[in-house]
């Protein structure tokens, strides 16, 4: 799955709420194109604790892993800014998922889109593994339908 025509152009379901802080501003004084990545990590961490599916703060045996991420930005973001960090899922496998990642701003302008692919691993082994099905569950209602699309 490419960037391209697969991330809906909409707030998706899930919403991260991130504090732009000065000191991510770059040269330009704009946000610098790092922190976007950074920013869509907390939305997955958090999006992934509050489903009860992943917590980094616990050990655990099993986890995500990215296998790659695309992005493109939309509109500059400056300091201070406050943004709506959506996440919605793309694909849902057996051993793998798709994030669907866009950025709003307080004036509700779009500014950042991504897409993230994910693997299941058993961190100790480095193999990638099956998602519970329970996990494939709780992952289910974010699922965006290609009508939405």
């Amino acid at each position: 799955m490419s960037l391209k025509n697969s991330v809906p152009l909409i707030r998706l379901p899930y919403v991260h709420k991130q504090y732009v802080s000065w000191g991510e501003m770059d040269a330009f004084q704009h946000l610098n194109h790092v922190v976007y990545v950074k920013y869509f990590e907390n939305a997955r961490v958090e999006f992934l604790k509050d489903m009860g599916i992943w917590d980094p703060t616990q050990k655990s045996e099993y986890g995500p892993v990215v296998a790659k991420l695309e992005m493109q930005f939309k509109k500059q973001v400056r300091y201070p800014a406050v943004l709506d960090v959506t996440i919605g899922l793309l694909e849902l496998q057996s051993r793998n998922f798709t994030f669907g990642c866009t950025m709003w701003d307080q004036h509700n302008d779009l500014v950042y889109i991504a897409l993230g692919n994910f693997y299941w691993i058993h961190f100790a082994s480095g193999k990638i593994v099956s998602l519970p099905e329970e996990f494939k569950n709780k992952f289910r209602p974010y699922l965006i339908t290609k009508e939405v699309k």
